[in-house]
């Protein structure tokens, strides 16, 4: 396969993270990246030429999903937001990311002739990559 596309991406979740315990949660419309660039340290003597770095602790940044509005969208999301739950990215050839953290969710902002869009943003704890295998044993169907 030489790329994906964003045809059959899901969000699930999970209220332990254990095997057979996600379920579909909603569809998305968009979907964050799951990580950011390394940031560094300069830690430059003063008898080099070059500037010197090292490498700074990995910064986990904020997850923020796009769904459509309706009122059983909201409502599924409102019963995951506000507490440390799973989520589960999955993608199209089943591979997908699992994200420990905590969410919040509201109403975006509306314009004339567009669809109402929600979001769901997620502080994220922990966020691994996943094989097609690995998301195969963590859903429930």
């Amino acid at each position: 396969m030489i790329a994906q596309n964003d045809i059959g991406i899901e969000l699930w979740a999970s209220d332990d993270g254990t095997a057979l315990s996600y379920t579909k949660l909603i569809d998305v419309t968009a979907i964050p990246a799951t990580g950011a660039a390394q940031g560094k340290i300069e830690v430059t003597v003063l008898s080099s030429s070059k500037k010197q770095y090292i490498a700074d602790r990995e910064d986990l940044p904020d997850l923020e999903f796009t769904y459509n509005y309706n009122a059983d969208n909201l409502a599924a999301v409102q019963a995951v937001a506000d507490q440390p739950y799973y989520f589960m990215i999955v993608y199209g050839d089943g591979s997908g990311a699992v994200i420990y953290g905590e969410g919040n969710t509201w109403i975006d902002a509306v314009s004339r002739g567009s669809a109402i869009e929600a979001k769901l943003n997620v502080v994220p704890e922990s966020i691994d990559l996943k094989t097609a295998a690995e998301v195969t044993a963590l859903k429930t169907a």
